[in-house]
């Protein structure tokens, strides 16, 4: 008998996660939703983050495309231009509980606010807290991005005083609207890290999944070390 494993072999698991800035109804964005539907088929993703989504009356563009996946979804606005709604969503293979939304700090000239959307995942392995957000565009208003970057720790880590319980298993992801350095940097001065730790929320584990316009990136954070494992240039 092994002293490490006194059971046998750990069970590995492994969760699939996507984040993508859709662009909303920009350019041709009918011609565009079929290839953003045949691309998730594709990498059959678990759980999809998802930015710029369009809704308008009945339609979301979230949940068509959860139809389509055989997923479920969950979508907050932030802002609607010329009828039609923008927003972030949350696409799982698993239910989705304890869903909520908080709009996020902005300057006073800006009419909008950006918004982030948290939910628990009642996955196969118990659940898992998933969180997303778009933070206000690069390059300038860094300072704006930081106090988002504040309230986005306390609305991830208020769902520890919430009755469901994830066991410290997150993931938060989303378009930072910055640059790899930018966003180092800032990680650093708002001790995001640390501040999830001190509020009871697990250390993070950087995933970098994307790259936008070459300068903003798209990032994920997951339960676990604290340093870039992945990276790839669209």
């Amino acid at each position: 008998m092994s002293p490490t494993t006194p059971y046998g072999p750990l069970i590995e698991s492994r969760v699939r996660v996507v984040t993508w800035n859709l662009w909303w109804r920009l350019g041709d964005w009918e011609r565009r939703a079929s290839a953003i539907a045949e691309t998730l088929e594709e990498l059959c993703p678990d759980l999809v983050c998802l930015q710029e989504v369009w809704q308008e009356g009945n339609d979301n563009q979230a949940a068509l495309l959860a139809e389509r996946l055989g997923m479920t979804s969950a979508f907050a606005r932030d802002r609607t231009e010329d009828g039609v709604d923008q927003g972030v969503a949350l696409l799982s293979r698993w239910p989705l509980a304890d869903v909520d939304s908080r709009a996020l700090p902005v300057p006073s000239d800006v009419r909008d606010a950006n918004v982030a959307l948290r939910a628990v995942v009642e996955g196969p392995r118990g659940p898992l807290l998933l969180a997303m957000t778009h933070l206000i565009p690069y390059p300038h208003r860094s300072e704006w991005r930081e106090q988002q970057i504040r309230a986005l720790v306390d609305f991830v880590a208020a769902t520890h005083t919430r009755a469901t319980d994830h066991h410290g298993r997150s993931i938060v992801a989303g378009d930072f609207n910055a640059p790899q350095a930018w966003t180092w940097s800032s990680i650093a001065r708002t001790n995001l890290l640390g501040a999830l730790g001190r509020k009871g929320a697990p250390g993070l584990e950087v995933k970098l999944l994307g790259e936008m316009y070459r300068r903003a990136t798209a990032w994920v954070y997951a339960g676990g070390r604290q340093q870039p494992v992945l990276q790839t240039k669209s």
